[in-house]
Formats: structure tokens, C-alpha cells, sequence
């Protein structure tokens, strides 16, 4: 009689077992696929990261590369200024040992002034 009495007990904690396994199967399940769903979001964005990173290092590169044109372009220029305010300090220089001044020099460089109706200023008629 005690048998009958705890004999389907075995099978209702066998059945509860199963209902717990199938019901952690069905949670870890639920949470697989939400990890592949979470997994492939993060693919996407990694390709596009990607994508993006190596536009910006192309971008950077150009604009260096750009920058680099620029500043030998500027340094050719200044040497170019430098070297014509020498050459002109250096010729003006010789003028001043010849007796001419500066401002001589300056003066016999001067364009004629017009006048309104396109003459040539009195005062540029007498030199």
C-alpha cells in the first residue's frame, strides 16, 4: 500500500524536472537569439566604424599631405621675397656709395600725375 500511496511520486518529480529543463532550454533559447540579433546590430556598426575611420584617415592624410604643399610653397616664396629685398637692399646700397640717396632714387622712379582732363601735372612738366 505504500507503494501506491509515493508510487507516482518519482514520476511527478521527473515531470517537474523536465518542465524546469524545457523551460530553461526555451529561456536560453530566447536569450541565443537575442545575442545573435545583439551580435549582427554590432557587426553592422563595426563595419560601418570601419568604413567611416578609414574615410576620416584618407581625409587626414590628404589634408596633411596639403598642408605639407602649402607650407614648401610659403617657405620657396619667403626665400624668393627674402632674396629680392636683398638683392634690392644690396643694389640700393651701391647707389647710396655713388652719391644717390634712397629717397633720390625713389623720387626719379615716380610716375607723371595726371589731371582730370589727362594732363601731365605742372609740377611733373619741370623735371
Amino acid at each position: 500500500m505504500s507503494d501506491d500511496l509515493y508510487g507516482d511520486l518519482d514520476t511527478s518529480t521527473s515531470a517537474l524536472r523536465r518542465k524546469e529543463a524545457a523551460d530553461l532550454q526555451r529561456k536560453a533559447e530566447q536569450e541565443a537569439d537575442a545575442l545573435r540579433v545583439e551580435l549582427a546590430a554590432l557587426q553592422n556598426a563595426n563595419r560601418e566604424l570601419g568604413r567611416a575611420n578609414q574615410v576620416l584617415t584618407t581625409n587626414l592624410s590628404q589634408v596633411f599631405a596639403t598642408a605639407q604643399n602649402e607650407l614648401q610653397r610659403k617657405d620657396k616664396e619667403i626665400r624668393r621675397l627674402r632674396e629680392a629685398l636683398e638683392a634690392h637692399t644690396s643694389a640700393g646700397g651701391a647707389r647710396s656709395a655713388h652719391g644717390s640717396s634712397r629717397a633720390d632714387s625713389r623720387e626719379s622712379h615716380k610716375s607723371p600725375t595726371l589731371t582730370s582732363q589727362g594732363r601731365v601735372s605742372s609740377s611733373e612738366r619741370h623735371r
